[in-house]
């Protein structure tokens, strides 16, 4: 563990260590190399650890998907097969309740409830990062979605699922198969984007899916700390990259007051 070896570790990581083999991105390089630098100074070697270079990197915001795109890609699937009716749903899950693909995998039936007898939709209840619950609602087609691919579960009973079934599960496993075998794997929801032969390579990731929601809801003025608490966010710094590419969008500050002000001299009027 020297400031030599890390250095040389990095510029192989610049030159391969992306995918397929291709250069990692700044931001990658930043973190491996920020958690080697709090290794060193652990183990006592503060003064090479003052030799790594960090490369510097401003996050910019996550590219995400347009309306048309996700229309698109909800279309892809081929509802007719077992196959299509769980990546429909397992895609507008990911596009219309911001979930991560970690969260995706690992919902079970009991994640699926109303939070109250008279509640208009139902909601899912996700743990995600740091073991917190969140409540995320499901829109109407969504359900919608979800009750067609329930329907022929392969897990299904009489009775429907148990609370503990996997909710999203591998289309070809066999209804007497081990649960543990029954979980979707990681990369089911990329297999899924890959199927919507218009999106482009970069945005067949389940990430994308998260910016759309996050950015839809920004579009429709939801406020930020309602689409932190949704999105599972530690800090609402986290929650405005992802909203970034809408701060040049919409009426300016000074046509919001104008319009503003017109509104109030319509009242004292009337």
């Amino acid at each position: 563990m020297t400031a030599d070896a890390i250095a040389a570790y990095s510029r192989e990581q610049e030159r391969h260590g992306g995918r397929g083999g291709g250069p990692a991105s700044p931001a990658t390089r930043r973190v491996h190399l920020t958690m080697l630098r709090a290794l060193l100074t652990q183990l006592g070697l503060e003064k090479d650890a003052a030799a790594v270079r960090v490369p510097s990197h401003r996050l910019g915001p996550p590219e995400t998907l347009t309306v048309v795109q996700y229309g698109n890609l909800i279309r892809a699937p081929d509802k007719r097969t077992l196959a299509g009716k769980r990546d429909h749903a397992l895609l507008r899950l990911l596009g219309d309740c911001g979930l991560r693909n970690a969260e995706l995998r690992a919902l079970a039936a009991r994640a699926i409830r109303r939070p109250r007898a008279n509640a208009t939709h139902h909601h899912l209840f996700v743990r995600g990062k740091g073991d917190v619950e969140r409540e995320i609602p499901i829109p109407a087609a969504t359900f919608a979605a979800l009750e067609t691919w329930l329907c022929v579960h392969p897990q299904r009973g009489g009775g429907g699922l148990r609370d503990d079934d996997m909710l999203l599960c591998l289309s070809r496993a066999r209804e007497t198969a081990r649960r543990r075998d029954l979980a979707a794997g990681p990369g089911e929801a990329r297999a899924s984007l890959r199927g919507c032969r218009r999106l482009p390579e970069r945005l067949a990731h389940p990430h994308a899916l998260r910016g759309y929601y996050a950015t839809t809801l920004a579009g429709e003025r939801v406020p930020i700390q309602q689409i932190k608490a949704r999105l599972g966010h530690a800090s609402i710094e986290t929650t405005a990259r992802y909203l970034a590419e809408l701060a040049g969008q919409g009426e300016g500050v000074g046509d919001v007051l104008d319009r503003h002000h017109q509104e109030q001299n319509r009242e004292r009027q009337v």
